[in-house]
């Protein structure tokens, strides 16, 4: 995987990764709503596809 490949990746994973973040956050501060969280980065997860062709 080149260079160019894993920053595409990285950019079109941001938002599962940044659900990921914040329900890391949200626990660790004892804040209601963790799990809509998760559940948001697997929903996320689950209907983005990547091909490489």
């Amino acid at each position: 995987m080149s260079g160019s490949q894993l920053t595409f990746v990285l950019i079109v994973r941001l938002p599962q990764i940044a659900a990921v973040i914040g329900s890391i956050l949200l626990a660790y501060y004892s804040k209601p709503g963790w799990g809509w969280m998760i559940f948001l980065a697997v929903l996320l997860d689950t209907s983005v596809k990547i091909r490489s062709e």
